[in-house]
């Protein structure tokens, strides 16, 4: 096994979906553009949950018109020291990987999940 010494183990990516002028989070809330920076915003008690050093956010924009919102949303995060990214795929690709989330998220606590044991020792 190749462990490349540039990508960090430790680090965690959290998803959000910006669809319909909204930021949504993995617990159901729905962020419009417009509060995105309000200090009780659900997005600014998210931004400050996560761990600067070990996590990131990870945005899915089906639909290039809520770009905006993904771009209001990272400048929120970069102010709050959190880094936000955007994945480029299909639409339909996108929102699976948010349903995917969901899932995961309903059956996790904000932990990580632990990796599978390797029973050779290794």
């Amino acid at each position: 096994m190749n462990i490349d010494p540039n990508i960090s183990i430790e680090h965690q990516s959290a998803y959000v979906l910006c669809e319909q002028g909204k930021v949504l989070l993995h617990n159901g809330s729905s962020i419009s553009q417009l509060t995105l920076q309000d200090e009780n915003s659900a997005f600014i008690h998210f931004c400050r949950s996560l761990n600067p050093n070990k996590c990131f956010i990870s945005a899915l924009i089906p639909d290039d018109a809520d770009k905006n919102v993904f771009f209001k949303a990272r400048d929120v995060a970069h102010a709050e020291g959190i880094h936000m990214q955007a994945n480029v795929d299909r639409p339909e690709q996108l929102r699976k990987v948010w349903g995917d989330y969901l899932i995961y998220k309903s059956h996790c606590d904000s932990e990580v999940m632990p990796l599978p044991s390797n029973d050779n020792g290794m």
